[in-house]
């Protein structure tokens, strides 16, 4: 499935648009970027994400998550 469909298909089953979903994602990954109480575990996992700026994007998340489950998947078989 490509990010496009994923992005339409989260926006229209929380009744946004995928602009709408998109920018809340930035949001949160903001915040959770930016937390002063993150700890060094937090830290350590954020900095897992391959991203070209200090903080990722949705499509970078999203490409990660995609990876390490394929990873996991493979690892438990």
């Amino acid at each position: 499935m490509s990010m496009r469909n994923v992005y339409r298909q989260v926006a229209k089953a929380n009744g946004i648009s995928v602009a709408e979903m998109k920018k809340q994602m930035q949001s949160a990954l903001d915040y959770a970027h930016t937390n002063a109480d993150n700890n060094s575990d937090i830290k350590f996992n954020q900095q897992k994400i391959s991203s070209k700026n200090r903080i990722p994007t949705p499509d970078e998340v999203i490409q990660y998550a995609k990876i390490k489950v394929k990873n996991d998947i493979a690892q438990s078989r």
